[in-house]
């Protein structure tokens, strides 16, 4: 029996004769649920549902505050930033940009890092040793710096924040997959597989693999929400993409100095970030019990 079958037994019987989550817990992840699901659609359907264009200056409407505040306009559920642009459009386009980014670079991260993993855990020696020290190499470099030299070279846009992103993220999988790999190269069904002849590659896609896809899956959970508060922070130090862009980080950026006035225009994207992650950390936590019941 493979470790995920004995694993999806094991929650079986854990789940014959009680609920694994109290209500709380199961209220949060279905919240959670909920706030990812409206970002989603918001990105998906940006140019639909948002009520204005992003980037339309309206000098006459600036500084509104949302409906809720003395002073607002009707046609500006939110508000609008200092050039009298629509709070609410900005933050809907801003979801589109930063899950793109952060489901981009997740997916390049997890795919080299996992390979690196792979190897390292699987071979040993001293592939293992080369490739752990280029993953110590790398976490020993600041963000920052990494951001910035990356940037550097690679003309800012899109393009050089993903690969900042991919370069950061990439480390967190090869340890993880390294880990487990180096555990599961014991395990009776690797030992079936080579008495039988079968080639690494084999081995090593068939059998090995397969078995780390919980890890895998809740890493990219946790990765995202990650990758979402660095992009931000790129955007807020004017290291992301063009001004002209809507995204969440830039927008805080462009409120830092009316934050004592007019509050919304910084806290609003703020908001966004913090509850995006949040849910993306408590979908992460549920995933991890729900996919290895030994970890609960």
């Amino acid at each position: 029996m493979s470790v995920t079958a004995r694993k999806l037994q094991g929650l079986r019987l854990g789940l014959a004769g009680r609920s694994i989550f109290p209500m709380p817990r199961r209220l949060g992840v279905s919240l959670s649920l909920v706030v990812l699901t409206i970002t989603l659609c918001g990105a998906v359907l940006a140019p639909v549902i948002a009520p204005h264009d992003p980037t339309a200056q309206q000098i006459l409407y600036r500084l509104k505050p949302p409906v809720f505040l003395a002073g607002a306009s009707p046609s500006h559920l939110l508000g609008t930033d200092s050039l009298g642009r629509d709070m609410l459009s900005r933050l809907i386009y801003g979801a589109r940009l930063s899950l793109l980014v952060s489901v981009t670079a997740s997916l390049g991260a997890c795919l080299f890092g996992t390979a690196v993993g792979l190897l390292s855990g699987r071979f040993g020696g001293w592939l293992e040793r080369l490739l752990m020290a280029l993953v110590d190499m790398q976490l020993s470099i600041p963000f920052i710096l990494l951001a910035v030299t990356l940037i550097a070279v690679v003309e800012p846009g899109l393009t050089s924040i993903i690969l900042v992103l991919i370069a950061t993220g990439w480390p967190s999988y090869a340890r993880v997959v390294r880990a487990e790999t180096a555990k599961l190269n014991s395990s009776g069904f690797v030992e079936a597989a080579q008495a039988l002849g079968q080639r690494e590659g084999q081995i090593l896609l068939r059998h090995i693999l397969p078995n780390l896809l919980p890890q895998v899956i809740v890493l990219i959970s946790m990765e995202l929400a990650k990758f979402i508060v660095l992009e931000s922070s790129l955007s807020f130090l004017g290291l992301g993409v063009e001004p002209s862009v809507p995204t969440w980080g830039s927008m805080a950026a462009e409120g830092r100095e009316y934050a004592a006035t007019h509050w919304w225009i910084t806290t609003l994207p703020g908001i966004a970030v913090f509850a995006v992650c949040l849910s993306l950390n408590t979908l992460g936590d549920w995933l991890q019990e729900r996919l290895d019941p030994q970890s609960a």
